[in-house]
């Protein structure tokens, strides 16, 4: 499976560790299986480039990782993107997260949320109607990022 990730710098081999605070899914190296919007993660940044990466799905049930997927946005995913992005609670023990790729309007509702504008429940039918396409993927550990083989730098 190819997946990509959009960066500035060079290099070849993800260092999970080095990953964001207040992201979707907490610190981690981010993938998405959508090569645009690998490219959009960086609008406006100057030397900026798509690292193309193959993951190797045949190699996941020998590993014995802990993975974490949302099929959709749900009240769960939409919680947990909420806690990670406000930095309340850990992501847990995960390897590695999958699930939709949530945009920065989701921010407007979570406002809504904090100053109990809105519930969950109402949010809920919010996220319903909107189309998640892309997933992103978070590696969040060293034994996760070995199955990542670097393919291409476009």
């Amino acid at each position: 499976m190819k997946l990509f990730h959009g960066t500035t710098k060079e290099f070849t081999i993800p260092d999970p560790m080095k990953g964001r605070k207040g992201t979707d899914f907490g610190v981690g190296f981010y993938l998405t299986d959508n090569e645009r919007m690998a490219d959009d993660w960086l609008k406006g940044e100057e030397n900026k480039h798509v690292n193309e990466y193959e993951l190797t799905l045949s190699e996941i049930p020998s590993c014995k990782l802990h993975i974490r997927r949302y099929e959709k946005a749900t009240i769960e995913w939409a919680k947990f993107v909420y806690n990670n992005r406000r930095v309340k609670k850990t992501s847990g023990n995960y390897d590695i997260i999958i699930g939709p790729l949530a945009d920065n309007a989701l921010n407007k509702w979570f406002a809504k949320i904090d100053k109990n504008q809105i519930t969950w429940e109402e949010l809920a039918d919010k996220i319903e109607f909107k189309k998640y396409r892309s997933l992103q993927f978070c590696f969040k550990t060293a034994k996760s990022v070995k199955l990542l083989e670097y393919a291409n730098r476009k």
